[in-house]
């Protein structure tokens, strides 16, 4: 029997249900770690962080393993999800609850990236991943000398080839089942100004 994973924001208003296999990332790069700190930044935090070791602590998920407990296709659903992107022309958005600011993740037809540490056990624990947990991006953190091991400069091959299938459907369209967590127009989409270039 497969274990269920719920991922929960601190009010409560973003669920979901994950189950099969999960990859487990701290990734330090730019883009990730901005993205988090605008949200917590926001006036009104009282999330859950989406960070861990200077990294933004990601679960990655297949897509098909995901469950709405409620339907995230109607306006009130739409209305619990703000969106960030990197940079005016930025191409991927990444959301979080409008409510307690808890940053969610990415959400893609064919994957879905979570905040690690908003994730809970069956019986309402903490989920705690297994093992260490890689440190990815450290050649494009803000500080590399702090990025702990086990770390690598890049994402590690392996982990690119599990789920590069998946990731090259990042842009594809959105299905009904998750259709709250995509930006009905990236042109509105908040930007996280990026400073490091």
């Amino acid at each position: 029997m497969t274990k269920e994973i719920t991922f929960k924001c601190k009010c409560g208003d973003i669920e979901l249900r994950i189950q099969g296999k999960m990859t487990h990332i701290n990734c330090h790069c730019h883009s990730c770690v901005a993205s988090v700190k605008c949200v917590e930044a926001k006036e009104g935090f009282d999330g859950i962080s989406g960070l861990d070791h200077d990294g933004a602590a990601f679960t990655l998920v297949r897509g098909t393993n995901v469950e709405y407990p409620t339907d995230m296709s109607t306006d009130e659903a739409h209305s619990k999800i703000g969106f960030v992107k990197v940079g005016e022309k930025g191409p991927h958005p990444r959301c979080y609850c409008t409510k307690c600011h808890t940053f969610v993740g990415a959400v893609a037809p064919s994957f879905v990236l979570l905040n690690r540490n908003a994730l809970f056990n069956e019986d309402g624990s903490k989920f705690v991943a297994e093992g260490p947990v890689q440190n990815i991006m450290k050649k494009h953190a803000f500080d590399p000398s702090k990025v702990p091991e086990p770390s690598s400069s890049t994402a590690p091959f392996g982990l690119m080839m599990t789920f590069f299938p998946l990731i090259m459907g990042f842009g594809k369209k959105k299905g009904a089942k998750n259709a709250a967590f995509f930006p009905e127009d990236m042109a509105k989409v908040e930007v996280v100004p990026i400073t490091w270039e």
